[in-house]
């Protein structure tokens, strides 16, 4: 009986381990796809600043 339990206790474990790994690999990910949309709204800010510091008669 003991035995089937540490089994069934290695088996979660590595189970928990392999959700864990999923998750953190997810949201690295995420941040990843937020550091790079961040960088994009970036460029289009400064990119809308630009302009707006051009007059209508400098055009």
């Amino acid at each position: 009986m003991r035995r089937v339990l540490e089994e069934d206790c290695r088996i979660t474990l590595s189970l928990l381990e392999m959700e864990e790994m999923a998750a953190v690999q997810a949201l690295d990910n995420l941040i990843e796809s937020n550091c790079v949309l961040l960088r994009d709204i970036e460029v289009q800010l400064n990119e809308g600043m630009m302009d707006s510091d051009i007059q209508p008669g400098d055009r």
